[in-house]
């Protein structure tokens, strides 16, 4: 996510205030450690230009990349 964020020159800080979250937050949710909900996704896709179709599928790719590496994935994560 960071990485989309970044390539459209959109600053952490700046996305997070029109999200409405603080920017660790928004920190939290580029790196994976909390979850994110669907409004949310939907709200950062459009602020960065991005389709958050996209951002699903890559998220599902990662989460089956590490599934069949044997790395236990957490099902429930805590929300910003």
């Amino acid at each position: 996510m960071a990485h989309s964020r970044n390539m459209n020159g959109h600053s952490q800080a700046n996305i997070a205030r029109q999200m409405g979250i603080v920017q660790s937050g928004l920190a939290k949710l580029e790196k994976g450690i909390c979850s994110v909900k669907i409004m949310q996704l939907m709200k950062y896709s459009q602020l960065i230009d991005a389709d958050y179709m996209v951002i699903l599928q890559r998220a599902e790719n990662l989460r089956q990349e590490i599934e069949q590496s044997g790395i236990p994935v957490p099902l429930k994560r805590s929300t910003v």
